[in-house]
Order: C-alpha cells, then structure tokens, then sequence
C-alpha cells in the first residue's frame, strides 16, 4: 500500500497502515500529521532558490544609494591636522580661590542646606534636580579663610502661602570648615 507524507510529501510504498506509522524521510507520524494544514510540496528549483539575500525590488536601489553616500561622505571627509596632545591640567596653587572653592564645595553645600532651612519659616523645596548643585553662582573668596557661596535654586512659601524663589548665599570657613553665616538676598 502507497502512502503520502502530509508534511515533507514523501511516498511510502511499502506502508503497513498502522496508527503509529511514521515516515522515513521526515518521522513524521501520518495519523498525527492528517490533521495539520498541509504545505504545498516543494520542488528542488524553489530550494535553491530562496535567498536570505531576497529583498523587496525597491530595497536594491535604496541599499546602493546609501553606501554609494557613505563612500562619498568618507571619501570626501576633511582631514584633522596632526595635533599635539592637550597640555595636562595645570595643578592648583593653595592659595587660589577656584581651587578652595572647588575642594571646598562637597562638605559646604551639605553643611550649608542645613543652615539654610533652619532658617525658613515656612514650607521650602530645593529645586536644583537629581544631579543638580544648591549652589548655581561661582564662589567669592574672601582674604579671612571664607568663600561666599550663592544659589538660587530654592522655593519657599511666604506668610500667605504664596510661593517664590529665594536667592540665598552661605559663608564658609574653609580654615574651620564651618558655616559662618547664612542669608537672602532680596
């Protein structure tokens, strides 16, 4: 008795018709098989044929204009003019007010936050953001150790609930490293 495979169509010719027959190209049960969809069978041309390369006929011409415009735009590229490398960072003098103010900064900003809402009334919220700095204005150094340090990223409520921001300065001993005063400015 001759039986067709459902899936890969393969002829059995000596096929018994038992239920768990099964196909000797593909092992696939026939009882098992009979009730998928079937697939047209394939012909060894339509094999061959089928590409991983295959694309949409407009995809072709697409494809070539786009490396033709990567080539040009490389080909055509201005060359950088050899450069000797940048100068190292030139080291802070102990003295210098940029430098103070930049080392000064961490334990100041945390010390100053602090004073600076012991001294509100009222509701408040720092504004400056996730990775934002309560100071925004560069440092003032001050001959006696100080560096004044300014901000304005601060919103309080006043006496009638209304709310503004406040611009704010702190100064810091950087010899002590303690907050000498605290203020607004109007």
């Amino acid at each position: 008795m001759d039986r067709t495979c459902l899936k890969c169509h393969t002829v059995k010719h000596d096929a018994d018709g038992t239920e768990l027959e099964e196909c000797p190209s593909c092992s696939a049960i026939y009882s098992r098989v009979a009730g998928q969809p079937q697939r047209a069978p394939l012909d060894k041309q339509s094999k061959m044929s089928s590409s991983p390369w295959k694309l949409a006929p407009w995809a072709w011409p697409v494809l070539g204009v786009t490396i033709a415009l990567l080539i040009y735009n490389y080909a055509t590229a201005p060359t950088k003019p050899a450069q000797s490398p940048a100068p190292p960072p030139a080291e802070c003098s102990q003295n210098s007010p940029a430098c103070i103010g930049d080392r000064e900064y961490v334990r100041a900003s945390s010390e100053c936050r602090g004073r600076i809402e012991n001294e509100l009334r009222y509701d408040h919220e720092w504004t400056e953001g996730l990775l934002g700095t309560i100071f925004n204005s560069a440092a003032t150094y001050e001959p006696n150790f100080s560096i004044i340090y300014h901000g304005q990223e601060l919103r309080a409520q006043n006496g009638f609930g209304a709310w503004q921001t406040m611009r704010y300065f702190c100064v810091w001993d950087y010899r002590e490293r303690r907050v000498t005063k605290v203020g607004f400015n109007d």
